[in-house]
């Protein structure tokens, strides 16, 4: 575990960066999970440390309400609100707290909590896991030169979450853009593949078992003919 010393990491800071860095306002990386996370059939969703909102955009279509935080506005946010009547956007610091909201069914984080002293980070994961049922957080385990200040192994990261709760696990350890010296990984308290796996199977055998599996057998006979498989009921 190493603890960088960037004294610049402000809110002042990032505000800078989304108003001027290139890279702030067309990453990120959050959108390249929207489809698992999807799985989680998640009505209210926030996203924690949300930065230029692209997710914000590209997920509303799929929840009935998400919500962004972020200390930091960017400059892409106003259009994003007005576009999708059913997202919101709070500029608040989560390091010490959590803004009063509702509770929500999952709360997700990309790139962020790396950016975080990591004398704040179990307290903040615990405030953070009390706001929702499910989570989902995509963390970069690596130095970027610049403001990442907790930089921690995965497993490292993995223990700090367990000792908050032990249904954490790692989702998923990537390489990013191929580097091995830049791992990602992904921790959830909940895999939703698993569950669309174990409820596709009970409902496939249900049919199996079912009447209406016997009616269609000829039909399905057939079928299997034409293909060159014969099934037995």
């Amino acid at each position: 575990m190493e603890l960088a010393n960037y004294t610049n990491c402000n809110q002042d800071y990032y505000q800078r960066l989304h108003d001027e860095h290139p890279a702030f306002q067309q990453n990120n990386w959050m959108l390249s999970e929207l489809e698992t996370l999807k799985l989680y059939q998640a009505r209210s969703v926030v996203e924690i440390g949300c930065g230029n909102g692209k997710f914000l955009s590209a997920a509303s279509p799929h929840f009935e309400h998400i919500t962004g935080i972020d200390w930091a506005r960017a400059p892409a946010m106003d259009g994003i609100l007005k576009e999708h009547a059913n997202t919101a956007f709070i500029q608040a610091d989560l390091i010490g707290s959590f803004p009063e909201t509702p509770d929500f069914d999952l709360l997700l984080s990309a790139d962020f909590l790396e950016h975080l002293p990591t004398d704040s980070l179990r307290d903040a994961i615990g405030r953070y896991h009390r706001k929702a049922r499910f989570h989902f957080h995509k963390i970069a385990c690596y130095d970027d030169g610049h403001s990442h200040l907790s930089i921690l192994d995965p497993v490292d990261w993995l223990d700090l979450f367990k000792s908050i709760s032990p249904d954490y696990t790692i989702f998923s350890l990537e390489k990013r853009n191929g580097d091995s010296t830049k791992l990602v990984c992904c921790i959830t308290n909940h895999n939703p593949h698993d569950t669309f796996a174990r409820a596709t199977a009970h409902r496939l055998s249900a049919i199996e078992h079912s009447r209406s599996w016997r009616i269609t057998y000829p039909y399905r006979y057939f079928m299997s003919r034409l293909k060159g498989q014969v099934t037995k009921s």
